[in-house]
């Protein structure tokens, strides 16, 4: 038995739908659309870490502004900032 195609490149396979990244563009949804209790929780949670940071929903979703360079409520490593070259701020 062949398991051979009988289309050539650039063909749709029989019974298949032709998708374009067009298609898929029209057809994508982010994390925060399919599932909106996350990003309520991921809100309140950087609310909290990093209150000045803002979420904008444009295209994928993203987060914009200051955040801590370490947001944990213990003391950071020592030399956790020597880490990150450039870096001698307590917010990023």
């Amino acid at each position: 038995m062949s398991h051979r195609a009988e289309h050539g490149p650039g063909q749709t396979a029989p019974g298949n739908q032709a998708t374009t990244l067009a298609d898929l563009d029209a057809r994508a949804r982010s994390w925060w659309a399919e599932d909106p209790g996350m990003l309520r929780r991921e809100r309140d949670a950087m609310s909290i870490i990093a209150p000045d940071l803002t979420w904008t929903a444009d295209g994928a979703g993203s987060w914009a502004g200051l955040a801590p360079a370490w947001p944990f409520g213990r003391p950071a490593p020592p030399g956790w900032m020597s880490c990150w070259p450039g870096t001698d701020s307590e917010y990023w």
